[in-house]
């Protein structure tokens, strides 16, 4: 791919769909991590879900900000 096609790519709608549903599902990977479950449905440890559960809180002001919450 020439660096013109990859430009034009990174700006198709196809590039943003993939990567809206990319921070989605890493979203929800780290809810159900937070809550106690890994992806292939094993329960996740202590540490894990405390992990999550930070890096969801991280992601807070942003989303206040833009609005997504109150």
């Amino acid at each position: 791919m020439t660096a013109e096609q990859e430009l034009a790519y990174n700006e198709s709608a196809q590039k943003k769909e993939e990567v809206a549903y990319r921070r989605a599902n890493h979203v929800l990977y780290l809810q159900r991590l937070s809550k106690g479950l890994k992806p292939d449905n094993s329960p996740s440890t202590d540490g894990e879900k405390t992990g999550a559960l930070q890096q969801l809180l991280k992601l807070e002001p942003e989303f206040r900000r833009l609005g997504f919450l109150k």
